[in-house]
């Protein structure tokens, strides 16, 4: 656990002390990195839909790379965070850069101004985007708080399934899907126990976004 906390300047290839200025990261790119865990945190505060934080009292939208073991952030998003999250967000500060910083769909999006590229990234970011792109959809995931993100364990896998299920209002039996993906997508939303390995998560979740996506009305 930190008790201080560090922004990466890529530039310089090291660490240095937050620049309390940078809003918009335009001309100094300033990298904090999290552990994964602290999405916990950001969550009382936003709603996480793929690759964007929405602020739950004035809807703000700022940008988040969230990976398996670790969450990124632009400095300029962190410094425009309220300040009670901002305070417990640092002992989840990691001091060590990741091998790779960026994810692919996140440098194509804000370094690249590749908006297409959400199009391209798989079922999950492509749902995000078409929830931000329907008035209706967006609605209902802020109304009912829920985050979207890859799962990494079977529980978080258990929560995303339950939720979309919910906000969505998709009758799965009314498909026609195998009986046996209907038996998992069941046993996902009751939390009954299935042994997944994490291929078997990702596999799934990618699945039931694909699922939400194209029948949610």
């Amino acid at each position: 656990m930190n008790e201080k906390l560090l922004v990466y300047d890529e530039t310089k290839k090291s660490f240095r002390d937050l620049d309390v200025s940078n809003y918009n990261d335009d001309y100094i790119i300033g990298t904090l990195f999290f552990e994964r865990i602290a999405l916990e945190e950001i969550k009382k505060y936003y709603i996480i839909c793929g690759y964007a934080l929405i602020e739950k009292e004035t809807n703000n939208i700022y940008p988040i790379d969230i990976h398996k073991t670790n969450v990124v952030m632009l400095e300029g998003t962190y410094n425009s965070l309220q300040d009670e999250l901002k305070k417990e967000l640092i002992k989840y500060n990691l001091h060590t850069c990741p091998e790779k910083i960026w994810s692919y769909t996140f440098f194509m999006w804000q370094f690249m101004c590749d908006f297409s590229v959400f199009d391209r990234s798989g079922p999950l970011i492509k749902l995000c985007h078409n929830i931000f792109s329907t008035e209706n959809r967006m609605r209902q995931l802020i109304d009912n708080n829920i985050s979207i993100y890859e799962p990494i364990s079977y529980n978080e896998l258990c929560v995303l399934t339950k939720e979309l299920i919910s906000i969505s209002k998709i009758n799965i039996y009314e498909y026609d899907y195998y009986d046996s993906f209907k038996y998992m997508i069941d046993s996902l939303i009751k939390g009954y126990h299935i042994n997944f390995s994490e291929k078997d998560i990702t596999k799934v979740s990618l699945q039931i976004c694909q699922l939400i996506d194209e029948n949610w009305k």
